[in-house]
């Protein structure tokens, strides 16, 4: 192996600690014959949400929610959480679509935004859902991808790890997981762009609209090692996997 390959180091993914708040909720809106009624309960003290009517089998774009003090809108679940919830229900983002084939009721969610600066890596992804937000590591090394966009790949920021958790800065770059345009893939969100790998021979990465080299397929081992590749690389000999380059001190598609 020459020291061009040794210095491609694998990758970790982190999601950030969240903590699901369990508290008092109002809900509005009303059945009415013939449609169906998606409400929303919402914590005591925030504004009201109204209740959006549609068609049985139509599609709803899902609206934001304000938070109580110290905490940040996460989504909307369609499961109560209550003391006795013990698996992290599924959460839908705000302006995401959703199908209302009855009436129902979804339950805003919140996190503690002071929780925000620590991390824990993910060793079975098939704990990651939609609308989580994560960071990318370097398995190895005590940095994960930075904030900076350079010209071609991203940068590095110093993080500190203490077993599976991490402890992150302002100079993390946090990312929310979006579906990918293909199925069984995930979008990188950076603040209302995606992660892309922009060159099928070239090692970049850069950040644009949602599109199919956007979109990755994840693959996670039991000690936290895991693969990242873009749709388009996916069976090819194509760049397309992100990986933590040692030397250049940067984060990129090889």
């Amino acid at each position: 192996m020459n020291s061009r390959k040794r210095s491609l180091l694998s990758i970790i993914l982190a999601i950030l600690t969240v903590a699901l708040m369990i508290l008092p909720i109002t809900v509005i809106g009303s059945s009415a014959e013939g449609v169906v009624t998606v409400k929303f309960a919402v914590a005591s003290g925030t504004t009201e949400v109204a209740s959006i009517t549609a068609a049985s089998g139509s599609t709803i774009t899902l609206p934001t929610a304000s938070a109580p003090d110290g905490e940040t809108f996460v989504g909307w679940s369609a499961t109560e959480l209550k003391e006795t919830v013990t698996t992290k229900p599924t959460v839908y983002a705000a302006g995401s679509s959703y199908t209302a084939n009855a009436n129902v009721t979804l339950y805003a969610t919140y996190s503690k935004t002071e929780a925000s600066n620590t991390a824990t890596i993910i060793t079975d992804v098939s704990t990651l859902a939609i609308g989580d937000q994560i960071i990318i590591a370097a398995k190895d090394y005590n940095v994960a991808m930075s904030t900076e966009q350079k010209s071609n790949n991203r940068g590095e920021t110093a993080i500190e790890k203490n077993e599976s958790k991490l402890t992150i800065t302002d100079a993390t770059q946090i990312i929310t997981v979006e579906a990918g345009t293909q199925s069984g893939t995930y979008a990188f969100n950076v603040g209302g762009k995606y992660l892309y790998a922009s060159s099928t021979s070239n090692n970049y990465l850069k950040s644009g609209d949602k599109r199919d080299n956007a979109s990755f397929y994840i693959d996670i081992s039991q000690e936290g090692e895991a693969t990242v590749i873009a749709y388009t690389a996916y069976g090819t000999s194509n760049v397309g996997w992100i990986k933590y380059n040692s030397t250049s001190k940067l984060f990129s598609c090889y």
